[in-house]
C-alpha cells in the first residue's frame, strides 16, 4: 500500500511529517484497542461471576433494628411471605437460622456483637 502525501504528490517522496501524522493516527487507533482490551479484561471476572459464589442477602422486607441499651437486636418480617434469615455479626459468632412469618419480630440479645448483614439460610 503506497502513502501519498496531503497533496496528492509522487507517493515515493512523502515528508517526514506526513509519515509521522499517518503513524499518529495508527498509534492512536492502536492505543485505543488496546485500552479498551484491558478495560474488557479488568471487567469481565466482574460480570461473570456465578450466582452460587454470591452472597445471599435477605431481602430488603426483611429489617432489623439495633437497640444497644438493651444488648438487644430487632428482627421483624415485613414480606408477605414467611423468610428464613440469619444476622451475620461482627465481633461475635452469627444466629442461628429462624423463620419468621409475615409481621413476626424477634430478638436476638448479644452485648459485644455489631451487625454486619441478614442472609438467607
Amino acid at each position: 500500500m503506497a502513502l501519498a502525501n496531503r497533496n496528492g504528490e509522487n507517493p515515493q517522496r512523502i515528508s517526514v511529517g506526513v509519515l509521522v501524522s499517518q503513524l499518529g493516527v495508527v498509534v492512536k487507533h492502536f492505543r485505543r484497542a488496546a485500552l479498551a482490551g484491558v478495560g474488557l479484561a479488568v471487567l469481565a471476572p466482574l460480570l461473570t461471576v456465578a450466582p452460587a459464589s454470591a452472597r445471599d442477602y435477605a431481602p430488603t422486607c426483611v429489617t432489623w433494628k439495633d437497640n444497644q441499651w438493651k444488648a438487644r437486636i430487632e428482627v421483624t418480617n415485613h414480606c408477605k411471605s414467611t423468610q428464613r434469615v440469619k444476622l451475620v455479626m461482627k465481633f461475635a459468632t452469627d444466629s442461628d437460622c429462624k423463620v419468621y412469618k409475615p409481621g413476626q419480630r424477634k430478638d436476638h440479645y448479644s452485648w459485644s456483637a455489631r451487625v454486619d448483614r441478614l442472609e438467607r439460610c
